[in-house]
């Protein structure tokens, strides 16, 4: 007893100095940002300064943007126009922001399901922040307006977060009501119309569900809203040549395939070029085979019964389904007009991350399962 006590002190101490170095990475990706982002327009920033001014406002603002739906970040980019020049720092701050309300989002989902309370949890807590600040001040960061990717993944956490309450509330038969689910097909909606990639949102939720045996209602509320959603969204679509070649990419599905693995793998192919362990030229076939291992080791955590219970289950199953939904979306649309090699480009590592973030929760939801057990047994 007196080992396992040791233990746990050890583990405590050392939780809170990650947790320490992790709140310091924060604030330093934080400022670096405030302080390094671009603030000149960029690529098809030059497009939409140019529809600003010679379009309707309110058109301007529900007006698609390469397929993406955008009217906050397009609000906040007039918004910065006028305020401050079009230097993107107002943009900038947005994405700052929701970047640390996600961690808030996160702690108090967790702390509301009671799955912060032992030092590995709340390691693993500090995990998803630094990964999530990691990707995000790769690129998302230092480009205004990419703050609709920000607020998306702020988002997803968001509706993951209603639904883990609303598993924890049916759990103790305490009845749900309606709100939650309204609260999570709310916060789906939002995340359909904050960047195209947001509707993903919906097939976590509906995956989610599954796993935590939500009532088979609740389920089709997800199914029903995801495709409502998807409807409105597309009647907004003009139909610009990445969307229209869309249907090209399904007659190739190994290159669909190849496309979504390496999309998968990237973040850890780029870790570790780097880190200079591997070399750049190489980063496109490494992606491919760590996307490859990584796929078959989240499936088999994700069958181990002891992953799909408990409080993580969300921030698990959830983050992987929406990468890997998220992937063969991009594959879709970029395929047929890029080469597969833009599947590892860093505008795409805040998307992909999320697969790794849920890849190691998982795994950390077995090891605090091993030590309760075995805890339990002395």
């Amino acid at each position: 007893m007196s080992g396992l006590v040791r233990q746990e002190t050890v583990l405590r101490f050392s939780s809170g100095l990650y947790l320490t170095g992790v709140a310091a990475f924060l604030v330093v990706a934080s400022s670096v940002a405030i302080r390094d982002h671009l603030t000149i327009p960029i690529f098809d920033d030059w497009r939409i300064l140019d529809s600003y001014f010679s379009t309707p406002l309110l058109d301007w603002l529900v007006a698609p943007q390469n397929g993406h739906h955008v009217p906050l970040t397009l609000l906040l980019f007039a918004l910065d126009y006028e305020w401050f020049g079009g230097r993107m720092h107002l943009l900038t701050v947005a994405s700052v922001f929701c970047a640390w309300v996600t961690s808030v989002v996160l702690f108090l989902g967790l702390w509301i399901s009671r799955g912060v309370g032992d030092p590995l949890s709340r390691a693993l807590f500090g995990f998803v922040c630094f990964a999530f600040f990691w990707a995000a001040g790769s690129y998302d960061l230092l480009w205004g307006m990419n703050q609709g990717s920000v607020l998306a993944r702020l988002l997803l956490f968001l509706a993951l977060s209603c639904a883990m309450a609303l598993r924890r509330r049916l759990s103790e038969a305490d009845g749900a009501g309606l709100w939650l689910p309204a609260a999570a097909v709310s916060v789906g909606l939002l995340a359909t119309f904050s960047h195209g990639m947001g509707f993903a949102v919906w097939i976590s939720l509906v995956a989610v569900s599954l796993a935590g045996r939500l009532p088979w209602r609740v389920t089709f509320v997800f199914v029903a809203a995801g495709a409502v959603s998807l409807a409105i969204y597309l009647l907004g679509i003009e139909g610009g040549p990445e969307i229209a070649s869309a249907g090209d990419a399904l007659l190739r599905p190994v290159d669909l395939l190849e496309f979504t693995v390496a999309f998968i793998g990237a973040p850890v192919a780029v870790t570790l070029t780097g880190l200079g362990a591997l070399a750049p030229e190489s980063v496109y076939f490494a992606s491919r085979w760590f996307g490859g291992v990584g796929l078959a080791a989240g499936a088999g955590l994700l069958l181990a019964r002891r992953c799909r219970v408990g409080p993580w289950l969300e921030f698990s199953l959830g983050p992987m389904t929406f990468a890997v939904a998220g992937a063969a979306m991009v594959a879709l649309v970029r395929l047929p007009n890029f080469p597969p090699e833009q599947s590892v480009d860093l505008r795409f590592l805040g998307w992909s991350s999320l697969y790794w973030i849920g890849v190691i929760v998982a795994v950390g939801t077995l090891i605090r399962g091993a030590r309760a057990r075995a805890a339990f047994v002395s």
